[in-house]
């Protein structure tokens, strides 16, 4: 019996497998001669159970949508259908309730209060239906008076109208939607509606004009307008939502939208809507125009950071766009001046004043042109920054301190090169001479954050950074991102990390490690679709930027693309491939070889036999041999005597990762005394491990107990 090789058994135990779940894909991988197939075990389970629920859900959805058009008939109707497939649903029960109180017949209701009791509703919905119950009839000229109020914008008096009438901390479903969507409108009573709307779902999560509405209230509010967006497309794209639900749905999502102007951090979600509604123009071009701002930003980004190359190409995009026109001009008249064209930066900044003649940093830039430290040495120094050559720059920068002293020229650059050369303690030091030599200037201010968030003092640095912030330092979003990073690397918590470098990556889009730390922590989370689609249109939209070309050889090897990584490795220059590289390229050197066997699996299974594995520390070449060795139709045999030898040559030391990829292994090939072997080994070496290796061993233990009790049971 052969496993299949297309399933690592690292990502087989990786999904969650229980003892119980394990032995059943076994027993059914030995009716149907493949070990591990998901689909086999789903097929195990009896579909009627969920699509039960599925259908019940269903139809207390539908009876809310009733509910809140006040239609109580089909209400019922829709309840009633829900309880005949489910007589002890809390929920359906809770809404019957609910309708019966509505329709003015207390004692239904009270009956149903009983049965929602007997089936053990939680005290938040037994309370609820006991108040909608005693509810006192709703004063209807009041209630218009109130809505007429709402209808022509006076929230505020409106929602003084409405807290008038009712009093009751929650009110019927239909009622407390249209009371809390009145309340979110009014300043004072947003977060009051925020709350009694959770407190409405969280008795009747199936309740989707209650959801929706908290989706409208959220979105009003920067701070959660993530949550909110994120929810409106899940409803919005989701095929179990009702067409009803769905549009209006996708009507508040927009509505939401144009909120949110031309914010760079609207970005992500423009795009999540322009990938289902295409034909948007109004959203196509505040996107274009956001894409425009981002790569400004990226021209003083590179500015700052001495790449005059970038900075111009980015500046010169945008200089035809009229929205950032001025700052684009003015970017291209720093370069220049950067580059020591005097004439040319002179004229480029007067036309960016003359575009934006209030920008007080455009006049400043034009002054200090003629500065008498503008020294001719200056330009060619930092060109020759911005050009990386440190060397020649240091020397220069010498001769111009022998000529004037340290200037903040000088200065500046000495902090650059420091960093550069990773001497952060003496960048420090620089920085901090800037600043006294230049109080307050942004670069000094920015470099001292940056080594602040190095050193782990992130408080100090979020201080520093909204310092810069207020005078609009243009290199904001590369420490902001910095920051994000460094947040995220500090937390414990998986989905903070995710949801911190997800906002690295809206300061940092072009980031290629940014783009791959994020892919990592989403993988943690179980979200392997999401982070390979990240990571699929960053590397077929990146340019051939070494960051980018790393960052993609680093996850599609993360991710056993081996494929992607050789043609990854095919563009990426010599000096590109570093020594932490070295492990990649080697696995992908033998995936290459593995391509260019021969036909005939009789000589194949001859060369892998002899095939060199080691050294291994990971694994991943054993596991690869023995892959090639089952696709050619070795037999266990032959592939266990492959690892065997692996475990020979690693000598008296097995790493971690290695013996838990050869003992899942030996499990696949249905030797568990090896397996065992394999771990028992790795035990008596006392080696620290990783919460998930320390998991890993776990599930091999418990597949090794499964699979000789199944031997010996069969």
């Amino acid at each position: 019996m052969h496993p299949d090789p297309s399933v690592p058994y690292r990502q087989f135990l990786s999904s969650g497998t229980s003892l119980v779940a394990a032995c059943r894909r076994i027993m059914l991988a030995g009716a149907i001669g493949m070990l591990g197939t998901v689909g086999a075990a789903r097929a195990a389970v009896p579909p009627s159970v969920s699509y039960a629920e599925g259908i019940v859900n269903q139809q207390i959805e539908e009876g809310y949508f009733w509910i809140n058009h006040d239609e109580d008939t089909h209400a019922l109707h829709a309840l009633q259908r829900a309880l005949q497939i489910q007589s002890d649903n809390i929920e359906a029960l809770l809404m019957l309730g609910a309708v019966q109180a509505h329709q003015g017949d207390p004692a239904a209701a009270r009956q149903t209060l009983l049965r929602l009791e007997n089936a053990h509703g939680s005290t938040e919905q037994i309370a609820a239906l006991r108040q909608w119950i005693a509810q006192p009839p709703v004063d209807r000229a009041a209630l218009a008076h109130a809505r007429a109020t709402a209808d022509a914008g006076h929230a505020t008096q409106a929602m003084f109208q409405y807290r008038a009438l009712f009093p009751q901390p929650l009110l019927p479903p239909a009622l407390e939607v249209e009371y809390d969507r009145v309340l979110s409108g009014a300043p004072l009573g947003y977060d009051d509606a925020v709350r009694r709307l959770r407190t409405l779902l969280s008795i009747g999560p199936h309740d989707m004009e209650a959801r929706i509405a908290l989706d409208q209230s959220l979105g009003y509010r920067p701070v959660s307008r993530p949550e909110a967006l994120a929810d409106m497309r899940a409803l919005a794209t989701s095929p179990d939502t009702s067409s009803r639900i769905r549009d209006e749905a996708v009507q508040v999502w927009r509505r939401t939208l144009d909120w949110m102007g031309v914010d760079p951090q609207a970005a992500p979600y423009y795009r999540a809507w322009l990938d289902i509604h295409p034909d948007d123009t109004v959203i196509s071009q505040r996107m274009q125009q956001i894409e425009r701002m981002q790569r400004v930003n990226t021209g003083f980004t590179a500015l700052a950071h001495n790449d005059l190359d970038q900075a111009e190409a980015a500046f010169q995009d945008c200089v035809d766009e009229p929205s950032v026109r001025a700052a684009a001009t003015e970017g291209l008249g720093l370069v220049a001046q950067r580059r020591g064209d005097m004439t040319k930066a002179r004229a480029l900044l007067t036309q960016a004043v003359a575009l934006d003649p209030a920008n007080v940093e455009i006049h400043s830039a034009l002054v200090a042109l003629d500065a008498p430290e503008n020294d001719p040495a200056l330009p060619q120094m930092w060109q020759l920054v911005s050009h990386r050559e440190y060397d020649r720059a240091w020397a220069l920068l010498q001769e111009i301190e022998k000529r004037h002293g340290r200037i903040a020229d000088t200065v500046q650059v000495r902090a650059i090169i420091l960093e550069a050369r990773h001497d952060w303690p003496a960048a420090k030091v620089a920085w901090t001479d800037l600043l006294r030599l230049s109080p307050g200037n942004p670069s000094a201010e920015a470099g001292l954050a940056g080594i602040l968030i190095r050193e782990g003092r992130l408080g100090e640095a979020a201080r520093q950074i909204n310092r810069l912030r207020a005078v609009h330092y243009a290199g904001l979003p590369v420490l902001e991102g910095l920051l994000l990073q460094a947040r995220a690397q500090a937390t414990t918590d998986p989905r903070l990390r995710a949801a911190l470098l997800e906002q690295a990556l809206r300061q940092l889009p072009d980031n290629g490690w940014d783009h791959l730390h994020l892919a990592q922590a989403l993988v943690a989370l179980g979200q392997t679709d999401r982070a390979q689609t990240l990571m699929q249109h960053f590397c077929d939209t990146a340019s051939r930027r070494t960051d980018a070309l790393q960052a993609c050889f680093a996850f599609a090897m993360q991710t056993h693309d081996m494929s992607g990584a050789a043609a990854l490795l095919a563009h990426m220059p010599p000096a590109a491939i570093t020594p932490d590289m070295a492990r990649g390229v080697a696995l992908v050197t033998l995936w290459k070889r593995l391509q260019a066997l021969p036909a005939s699996d009789a000589q194949a299974v001859a060369m892998l036999q002899d095939m060199p594995v080691a050294p291994d520390p990971d694994g991943m070449r054993g596991q690869m041999v023995v892959d090639a060795m089952l696709r050619r139709h070795a037999s266990n045999a032959q592939a266990i005597a492959v690892l065997d030898r692996a475990m020979t040559q690693a000598g008296g030391t097995l790493e971690v990762d290695q013996a838990l990829a050869y003992g899942g292994t030996f499990v696949q090939l249905g030797d568990p005394s090896a397996a065992q072997r394999v771990m028992d080994r790795l035990d008596a070496e006392g080696l620290d491990l990783t919460p998930q290796q320390r998991d890993a061993r776990k599930q091999i233990r418990e597949s090794i107990v499964c699979q000789s009790a199944l031997k010996n049971n069969p």
